[in-house]
Formats: C-alpha cells, sequence, structure tokens
C-alpha cells in the first residue's frame, strides 16, 4: 500500500508546478497589463497639457492658416489617445480571458491535486485509509484528545494466514473478502470514527 501512495508523489509534484506556472502566468498578465495603464495614464495627462497649450495657441491664432494648423495638431493628438485607449481595451478583453482560463486551469489542478492528496492516503482496493491515512488521522485525533483531555480508542484486526484465503480462493476471492469486511465494519462505526488496511509487512 505504501508503494502506491509513494508512486503518486511525482505526479503530485507535476501538479503543483503546474498549478504554480499558471499562477505565475496570471500575475504576469496583471502586470503587463497594469504597465500599459501605467504608460497610458502618463500619455492622456500628456495629452490634457497640449490641450491646455492649444487653448492658449487658439487665443493668439490669428490667420486662419493658423487655425487649421490648430486644429490638425489636435485631431492628430485626440486620434492617438483614441487609438491607445482603444487597444487598452483590446488589450483589457484579451487580458480577461487569459485570466478566465488561468483561472480555469488553476482551478482544475487545485481540484486535482486535492484528488490526489486523497488518493495517496486511501486503499485502492477497499477505499478504506492505507498506513499514510492513519498517520495522518491518527496525529489529529491524538491532538484533539489531549486538548479536550478525552480518552481514544484504537482496535487492531489481525487476519491470520490470510495468505491461506488466497491460496484457496485466488486473489480476486481475498480481494472480494476485504471488501466485504470493510463494508460491515463501516456499518458498525461511527459517523467520526477511521477505519484503515495496513499490509502485513506495515
Amino acid at each position: 500500500v505504501d508503494h502506491l501512495a509513494d508512486d503518486r508523489v511525482p505526479e503530485r509534484g507535476r501538479l503543483r508546478q503546474g498549478n504554480d506556472e499558471s499562477k505565475a502566468a496570471m500575475r504576469g498578465l496583471m502586470g503587463e497589463f497594469i504597465e500599459r495603464m501605467d504608460g497610458m495614464a502618463a500619455s492622456t495627462g500628456e495629452y490634457h497639457d497640449r490641450i491646455g497649450s492649444y487653448a492658449l495657441q487658439l487665443r493668439e491664432a490669428r490667420s486662419i492658416a493658423d487655425l487649421n494648423q490648430l486644429l490638425e495638431d489636435v485631431m492628430h493628438d485626440t486620434g492617438k489617445v483614441q487609438q491607445q485607449a482603444a487597444q487598452a481595451r483590446d488589450h483589457l478583453a484579451s487580458a480577461r480571458a487569459e485570466v478566465e482560463r488561468a483561472e480555469q486551469r488553476i482551478s482544475e489542478l487545485e481540484q486535482e491535486l486535492r484528488e490526489a492528496g486523497d488518493l495517496a492516503r486511501i486503499d485502492p482496493l477497499t477505499q478504506a485509509l492505507n498506513r499514510r491515512g492513519l498517520d495522518e488521522l491518527l496525529q489529529r485525533e491524538l491532538a484533539r484528545a489531549a486538548r479536550n483531555n478525552t480518552a481514544l480508542g484504537l482496535a487492531v484486526i489481525d487476519l491470520d494466514d490470510f495468505h491461506q484465503t488466497n491460496e484457496a480462493h485466488g486473489h480476486a476471492g481475498g480481494d472480494a473478502l476485504l471488501q466485504h469486511l470493510v463494508s460491515v465494519w463501516r456499518l458498525l462505526l461511527g459517523a467520526t470514527d477511521g477505519l484503515w488496511r495496513l499490509g502485513g509487512d506495515e
């Protein structure tokens, strides 16, 4: 059973790495967007300063040619700001879509991590906890019993000479017997009780 649990460790490491990479990509997207907005804010501030300058030039204009040049300059600067706003809007939509995809991927990876963690603590044949699950839950229960100054009960049921069952009925028969025993014991246990399967070498 412990070997099955250990085989899952590289998979959990891969999931954690994918999760970290998705979060880093999401942070990168937000950082890039904030930089763009900072640049746009600077450009917009520049634009307002220039508009103030154009208002002064308008008062001092002496000819139609001066007014035409001023109009061209205002249109040019306004067009630049409009173009930056459109680009920012498009980038925001793209960033939002990327963030949503990253959030979905992070959610999926976190779910896979939870499932992988559960599998590392559960015996696949009987769905009872394995040795790792026993160690983790026993630590929590011992701590709770110490905090509450309450007793903690632990029963060990040993199936003597279980190999004889496998020899007589095959491994499929032995597996069926273990599954049946666990299902019966579950009926007898309380909602907060734990059940574990330990191999003979454990």
